[in-house]
Formats: structure tokens, C-alpha cells, sequence
């Protein structure tokens, strides 16, 4: 048994399984704390009813006396804020990756009724694959009918939005939209030349709105924009390959144009400093 995490309400080791070998996680509290208990239980009957491959699996429950356990199924990588210090940011198109995919499992979770309430760059794992995984569901909300309030404060500050701190209404999907734009704003490399980076804090503002009615409504119209965004990286061109723009203007096809000059990147798929082919020649690539 190894502690793989002693903060924030609970306790996570790395365990083998007698039967079969396995490495699992074992998250565990002892029942003096009710809050930290009640949290477990939630999660535990979560995670016992949803499959969803971006989501660690409930193997079992252990319930004693004197501790609540759940064995889960374990994900090896370095969470997000490990990897931040490590990088101090990371580029846009990583992020525009991991964004996408977040704004799929979310669509989902909220199609289940759930709003998960603390997103964080902690609570996201890079496995070895480079697949992200989505951790600690203790916080999150299950959908109920609008109340001026919620009751007790939820989040983590810096990346949950203002309604989570009571006064503003209950947590909903636009919740969780406020705190996926505050992962952006943390996790980016504000140095990039990225010629996308001003619609993409464009795109992180409107997430991070005060107001829930002036963000992105749904996970999916966020979605939808950042694929937009994303699909954007093939129209262009790095401004120190101007031989391969005029290449291009003349009619010769894509597939033929050399690599880029200053980088030695495939052409389309390099944006070192971001001019324009449809500025050259009137179209996209």
C-alpha cells in the first residue's frame, strides 16, 4: 500500500489486488468527520452507476465500522497542476484538445443530471496514453428545481464560479462552463505567438462571465466554438515560409508544398507565426 494523495478530504493509496494482481486506488475516511463521510458516500454511489471511459470505475465499496473505502479502478499519470508546474503552461493546441474532450464528458454528466462543481486542474489526470480522466466527484450536485441559493458553499476558489458561494442562484451547467474557463485561462502559455490565442480568451472571458446568463449556455455551444477554433490551425501559414505562401497562391496543390522552412513541421499543421494563406490568396487551405 502506497499514499498517493493525503490532501483534501481524503486519503488515496495505490494498492494491489490479491485476486488477479491488480494496481487499484483506494480512496478512505474514517467516520468521525460526517462531512468528509457524507462526500464518500456520494461519490461511491456515482461512480457505482456511471460508466463513462474518461471516468475512473467503482470496483467495490468497502463499508466498516470504523472507515468508508472506495476501490477504484487507477489511472497512473500526473494531474494537471503537477504537470502546470512542471511545463508553466502549455500550448494552445493541447488545450483546445483537452477542452474538446472535456466538453464532451460534460455534456454527458449533465445528461445524467449532474453538476460536478469543482473542476480544477488537480481533478484532471494525464494517464500514459496522454488521455485525460476526469477524478474526485465528492462536490458534485445532482440537478433539482431552481432555489435563490445553494446552501452550502462549493469549489475551489480561483476556479469555481460565483453562484457556487451563495447569493446567486443554484449550481447548474453554466457552473461548470465558468470553471472550465478558469482551468483555460490557468493552464495556457500566455507567451504563444498561437495567432488563434485572442479568440481563444475571447472564448475563456465569456466563460468566466460573472453573470450565468451571459456565458456559454450549454457544453456543447461551447464545444462548437472551440471546434471552430481548432479547425482554424489549418488555415495557416508561418509567416517565414512567404516562398511556400506564393507557392501556394500560384494554384499548386497543398499536398505538394514542402515543408515549413523555419521549423521543419508539415506545412499545415505549422503556425510558428501565423500569416494568413487566405490573406495571400482569398481561400482557406
Amino acid at each position: 500500500m502506497k499514499l498517493l494523495s493525503g490532501k483534501g478530504m481524503n486519503r488515496v493509496y495505490l494498492v494491489r489486488e490479491r485476486a488477479g494482481g491488480q494496481l487499484r486506488a483506494l480512496k478512505q475516511t474514517d467516520g468521525k468527520d460526517k462531512r468528509k463521510l457524507a462526500c464518500l458516500r456520494k461519490e461511491a454511489s456515482f461512480l457505482s452507476t456511471v460508466r463513462h471511459p474518461l471516468i475512473p470505475a467503482c470496483i467495490r465499496v468497502i463499508d466498516e465500522e470504523s472507515s468508508f473505502s472506495l476501490l477504484m479502478e487507477y489511472v497512473e499519470g500526473q494531474n494537471l497542476q503537477q504537470l502546470l508546474e512542471e511545463e508553466h503552461g502549455f500550448e494552445l493546441q493541447k488545450i483546445l484538445e483537452w477542452g474538446l474532450a472535456l466538453c464532451r464528458l460534460f455534456a454527458f454528466l449533465h445528461s445524467q443530471g449532474i453538476t460536478y462543481c469543482d473542476l480544477k486542474p488537480s481533478n484532471l489526470l494525464l494517464s500514459a496514453d496522454n488521455t485525460l480522466h476526469l477524478v474526485d466527484f465528492g462536490a458534485i450536485c445532482f440537478h433539482r428545481k431552481p432555489q435563490p441559493k445553494d446552501t452550502v458553499y462549493l469549489g475551489t476558489k480561483g476556479y469555481a464560479a460565483p453562484e457556487l458561494f451563495g447569493g446567486m442562484g443554484a449550481a447548474d451547467e453554466r457552473s461548470d462552463i465558468y470553471s472550465l474557463g478558469a482551468c483555460f485561462y490557468h493552464l495556457l502559455d500566455h507567451s504563444s505567438k498561437d495567432p488563434r490565442l485572442p479568440r481563444f480568451l475571447a472564448i475563456a472571458q465569456k466563460c468566466t462571465a460573472y453573470d450565468p446568463q451571459c456565458r456559454f449556455q450549454s457544453f456543447v455551444q461551447l464545444e462548437q466554438k472551440l471546434l471552430r477554433l481548432q479547425k482554424r490551425n489549418r488555415m495557416y501559414l508561418p509567416c517565414r515560409c512567404m516562398a511556400v505562401v506564393l507557392v501556394l497562391a500560384q494554384g499548386f496543390p497543398t499536398s505538394a508544398a514542402p515543408s515549413c522552412c523555419s521549423n521543419g513541421r508539415s506545412l499545415l499543421g505549422c503556425v510558428c507565426e501565423g500569416a494568413s494563406y487566405g490573406r495571400f490568396t482569398g481561400r482557406g487551405v
